[in-house]
């Protein structure tokens, strides 16, 4: 690499650390503290989450299913229930298939969802139309919904009952922040349980 292009990349490199810093700070905490208090409940009266997304924010409802219950359970405590709807590539093409892709989530609630039970929905946009019938649906039928967003909000902005929304048009980005606010969550629900 010549001079110019390392200079180049020194630049980008500062550029994106600092805007993707700068996103933290935006988050807020009373919205993260009520995402906690909601998935803390769905622990004490063993609640299934139901996490979904698609592409990177696929990847994030798999990581973050794993977080909430690899990542809280302690040994001699009851493991807190968590599924990721992308997880299934069986069940999600079949749905997909046979009811269009953006019945893939919704359906998969209605296959398994149960009242007191709790959806997480991850979209950059907030208007990904499987996560947001699959937030329809659960709305309906009394579930409460979680959702980390970007972008402007989109129509999971109002149809979350907690948003944990970062005003941002950069998906990397807003999927590096999603991750670290799972992380957050997971490892506060984990203190949490340890102290039941």
């Amino acid at each position: 690499m010549s001079v110019t292009e390392v200079d180049k990349f020194e630049t980008f490199f500062k550029d994106y650390m600092n805007e993707t810093k700068s996103l933290l700070d935006l988050v807020e905490p009373a919205s993260v503290q009520s995402a906690i208090t909601a998935l803390f409940q769905a622990w004490q009266r063993d609640a299934t989450v139901f996490v979904m997304g698609n592409g990177g924010s696929a990847t994030n409802a798999l990581h973050f299913a794993n977080c909430l219950s690899q990542g809280t359970w302690i040994p001699g405590k009851k493991p807190m229930r968590a599924q990721a709807l992308v997880d299934n590539l069986c069940t999600v093409t079949a749905v997909s298939n046979d009811y269009g892709y953006d019945q893939a989530f919704a359906k998969q609630l209605e296959m398994c969802m149960r009242p007191g039970d709790l959806v997480v929905g991850i979209s950059c946009s907030g208007n990904s139309p499987n996560v947001v019938n699959a937030f329809e649906y659960a709305r309906v039928h009394g579930i409460f919904t979680l959702g980390f967003i970007g972008f402007a909000g989109g129509k999971m902005l109002a149809l979350s009952d907690c948003a944990i929304y970062i005003e941002n048009h950069n998906y990397g980005q807003l999927e590096t922040v999603h991750l670290s606010i799972g992380h957050l969550i997971s490892q506060r629900l984990k203190q949490l349980i340890a102290q039941r």
